[in-house]
């Protein structure tokens, strides 16, 4: 990622494990100060400060995907991406495995998010995508279906794939041998036990 923004300029930006964008990407309601520090940069440069790890190898997508009220600044990031580029920065995984989706999908729970992150994207990207898993052997659907997830989201990862590639999504495993189903299964049951726990008690 480096090399697409200039020896020169990547020697005086991406000279820290930590860049300020990191920074910023951590604190909440930032948007101001993200547009602030991509303001004026081409297009290259924004994508070589997005694709950049520090020392626990998020990138600064990572980080704002992790927390609700950075919406806004996610999607600044991402608006005026072209697909190739959001298909490099999606795929990359920091120390757990996890992507940018991996971090979006269950703490965001917002499909508008998921459709500005996959904006343009061919379905084979969206499949290879969906097909990494992190070192729990999570997909994005285990992900997804595993929270409280607004159903819209997982109909928006799945919607351009046919039957074939969801099947084989769906009969993936992580490292407890549960498929995407197996979780949506046990959500379910926990989401009744959490329901009639709530009437015993108020019967009570």
């Amino acid at each position: 990622a480096y090399e697409m923004c200039g020896r020169d300029w990547s020697s005086d930006v991406c000279s820290s494990d930590s860049t300020p964008l990191h920074k910023a990407s951590k604190k909440e309601n930032n948007i101001d100060v993200v547009n602030h520090l991509l303001e004026d940069l081409v297009p290259k440069q924004r994508v070589a400060l997005m694709a950049m790890q520090d020392d626990t190898k998020p990138t600064p997508l990572h980080d704002l995907a992790a927390t609700k009220e950075n919406s806004d600044a996610f999607k600044l990031l991402f608006d005026e991406l072209d697909p190739e580029s959001r298909r490099q920065l999606l795929a990359i995984q920091d120390l757990e495995g996890s992507t940018v989706l991996h971090k979006l999908v269950p703490h965001q729970g917002d499909d508008s998010l998921i459709s500005c992150a996959l904006n343009g994207l061919a379905s084979s990207d969206l499949l290879n995508l969906l097909r990494i898993q992190n070192d729990k052997g999570s997909t994005l659907l285990h992900e997804a279906t595993h929270t409280s997830c607004n159903p819209d989201v997982i109909l928006g990862l799945t919607e351009q794939l046919d039957a074939t590639e969801k099947l084989e999504l769906l009969m993936m495993q992580d490292d407890e041998l549960s498929t995407p189903l197996h979780r949506a299964v046990r959500m379910q049951e926990r989401s009744e036990e959490r329901r009639v726990g709530k009437e015993c008690r108020s019967r009570w």
